[in-house]
């Protein structure tokens, strides 16, 4: 047992200190507790973004630690590998700071060197507390969007719940993460959908729904963003298909560009070019806002756990979090950061534990006032 660890420890030093980048075929003989395709998929995403130039790995005394360090952030890299020689876990820690205050939070993120935009919305106001000199992309934050159209019309009757739609060659999009080309000629319905799209971010789902709401949903947007905007602020007219956006970013579908568009979509910065979302954070606010005071939101999923959406593309890192308090309403809080160079993997973490570490603090809110001021 013993040299079946040593042996695996060994795979994963040389595959993270080697000068190539990890294969399908390395990855492969790597042994597995859960050895399923999806399992393996993970892996190889995880060990091709820690192979990136801007991560900086060293061996420590632990076989079964690694330090980390990209641009301004450290973390460890930690195996759990079972008595029986399989792998179980790689996790990525980063060294977080002390997070109290949203003055905590925005000082973490300047760490990042990156365009920050954040905004806030209670039950009395709806503001942007840091802004950027330019629109930001939102990456999958237009989810929280899209969702808040589709259940108004739910709501006003021009969609229900349980409409159903056969899946056809040309819904499935690229980079899809529910729906694939193995649903083709099934059936799925409205709320199928939105589960799909909120909870595992499938882009699929949204270019779905945005179809089956047809102009009428195109026609809401605009309000939206007419009614939230200034005359100067450039903004899209229309929400188009994640399949039409990120197919121009990184390539069209096929079976045999499917892996080369995953690894063009975790280096290749196209934000710059336009080709993301660019939504104010006030109207995704917004709109989440909207959404989970929604009695048929309600009815479908459950509220007593915090709303958390995330975001991210090369060069794109954005959330949007309303926390669940029984006693007292939270406000949804919003956040992009856009650069010009990739996030990575390491830098991803550690925004998304800093934005862990401050929701963990039940007086972050009595901060706002010096924030906003």
């Amino acid at each position: 047992m013993e040299s079946g660890c040593i042996r695996i420890q060994q795979q994963i030093s040389d595959l993270l200190l080697g000068r190539e980048v990890p294969s399908a075929e390395s990855i492969e003989r790597i042994p597995l507790v859960h050895n399923s395709p999806k399992h393996r998929e993970e892996l190889y995403r995880l060990l091709f973004e820690l192979h990136s130039d801007s991560i900086h790995i060293t061996a420590s005394n632990d076989n079964n630690i690694f330090r980390l360090r990209s641009n301004l952030i450290d973390a460890t890299l930690i195996t759990q590998i079972t008595d029986e020689g399989e792998l179980n876990r790689l996790q990525v820690k980063p060294e977080v700071p002390r997070i109290q205050s949203l003055s905590d939070f925005i000082s973490a993120l300047e760490k990042l060197h990156a365009s920050v935009e954040i905004a806030m919305m209670s039950e009395k106001s709806n503001k942007t507390i840091v802004h950027s000199d330019t629109p930001l992309a939102v990456a999958s934050l237009v989810k929280v969007v899209v969702a808040s159209i589709i259940i108004r019309q739910i709501e006003r009757g021009q969609l229900k719940l349980n409409q159903k739609h056969i899946i056809n060659a040309s819904d499935i999009s690229i980079l899809s993460a529910g729906l694939s080309m193995k649903n083709i000629g099934t059936a799925v319905t409205v709320k199928e959908l939105l589960l799909l799209m909120l909870f595992f971010s499938d882009n699929s789902a949204m270019d779905i729904l945005i179809k089956i709401g047809g102009e009428g949903f195109q026609e809401y947007f605009q309000t939206m963003m007419n009614a939230s905007l200034t005359k100067s602020t450039k903004v899209s007219p229309r929400i188009k298909p994640t399949k039409e956006i990120y197919g121009a970013a990184w390539g069209s579908l096929s079976v045999e560009q499917t892996k080369k568009i995953r690894e063009r979509s975790l280096t290749e910065i196209r934000w710059v070019d336009g080709l993301d979302y660019f939504i104010p954070l006030t109207i995704v606010n917004k709109a989440a806002y909207s959404l989970i005071h929604s009695n048929i939101y309600k009815n479908i999923f459950d509220l007593r756990r915090d709303f958390f959406k995330g975001g991210s593309a090369p060069g794109v890192i954005s959330a949007l979090v309303a926390p669940f308090n029984e006693e007292i309403e939270k406000p949804v809080i919003s956040f992009a950061l856009n650069r010009r160079s990739s996030f990575s993997l390491v830098e991803e973490i550690y925004v998304f534990d800093s934005v862990r570490k401050l929701f963990e603090n039940e007086e972050y809110l009595s901060n706002e006032v010096s924030i906003n001021n």
